[in-house]
């Protein structure tokens, strides 16, 4: 069966969608930036770029979702006393999808302590019935084969 791919998604679209009743069940991520860290221009402008890759997983499972009628939420706190997040997450299955940024300049998942937190953050997840979908940016398109292998 073809992968649809949908391109031309960015938020004011699906911010569009959803106040039309067209997308249920998506949460944006809000940003807190007060003024001060908004107008500082000495601020790291390449830790806040995003990957094409991140972005089109991004637009994709929402639609993904919606097309399902299954909640995705990002940035998901899955443990509260460690605080570890997953990048995207559908709670009610337990189902976490993790974009793992190797190639970028600098990230932590190409350090020892870094790839050993995300290790022990796995496990964590695994031992409290979580399946994990990790992608990178060789088989991000391959995200919803991985999805509905799992779901069924």
């Amino acid at each position: 069966m073809a992968q649809k791919q949908f391109s031309g998604w960015n938020e004011e679209k699906v911010k569009q969608l959803h106040s039309y009743g067209k997308i249920k069940n998506f949460h944006l991520q809000q940003k807190n930036f007060n003024k001060r860290d908004k107008n500082d221009k000495s601020r790291n402008k390449v830790s806040m770029k995003r990957s094409k890759e991140k972005d089109w997983l991004k637009w994709n499972l929402a639609f993904w979702c919606n097309e399902y009628a299954v909640e995705l939420q990002e940035e998901y706190v899955f443990h509260d006393e460690r605080k570890w997040r997953f990048d995207w997450a559908i709670p009610a299955s337990k189902i976490a999808i993790e974009y793992e940024g190797l190639f970028s300049k600098k990230s932590r998942h190409t350090t020892v302590k870094g790839y050993s937190g995300d290790v022990e953050k796995y496990n964590h997840a695994t031992a409290m019935g979580w399946r994990i979908v990790r992608l990178t940016a060789m088989n991000y398109l391959k995200v919803f084969i991985y999805l509905k292998q799992i779901m069924g």
